[in-house]
């Protein structure tokens, strides 16, 4: 699995949701800043990076926040 789809996962589990698409942001899919922070964990550990749970307020998307993070 790359990492996108990685996230992608991450997400959609988080937010219990069947699935995220790119364009996709975390927040209309009902994300709160707990869940925030639970996915930012989520993520570090599955592929060991660093996360600043900002990220996802500044690129709510898949998209930008996969491009953000893995830039």
């Amino acid at each position: 699995m790359d990492k996108i789809s990685t996230i992608s996962t991450i997400w959609a589990t988080t937010l219990g949701v069947p699935s995220v698409g790119p364009d996709d942001n975390f927040f209309a899919l009902g994300g709160d800043s707990l869940m925030v922070t639970i996915m930012a964990f989520q993520v570090e550990q599955a592929l060991d990076v660093i996360v600043n749970a900002d990220l996802v307020f500044d690129h709510p998307t898949l998209a930008t926040f996969s491009k953000a993070l893995l830039a």
